[in-house]
């Protein structure tokens, strides 16, 4: 997997969340997005690279819901 970074950062009203991309260089290459709010991180591997957002941020919000009901 190539070594480069891309990060994008989208301010909330409680704090910031992170996305760390990994890869998607070519057309239909594998790529990782790490997603990060607050103490929450949800990782997601791919090939599309809408989808593999998509499923991070699905992931993310998983986490974030299931603390919040314990």
């Amino acid at each position: 997997m190539d070594k480069k970074m891309e990060m994008m950062i989208i301010p909330t009203d409680t704090g910031c969340m992170k996305m760390f991309i990994y890869g998607f260089k070519e057309p239909s290459s594998k790529g990782k997005i790490i997603t990060e709010y607050n103490e929450h991180v949800a990782i997601a591997k791919g090939y599309n690279f809408k989808d593999t957002m998509l499923r991070s941020l699905a992931k993310l919000n998983k986490t974030i819901t299931n603390n919040k009901l314990d």
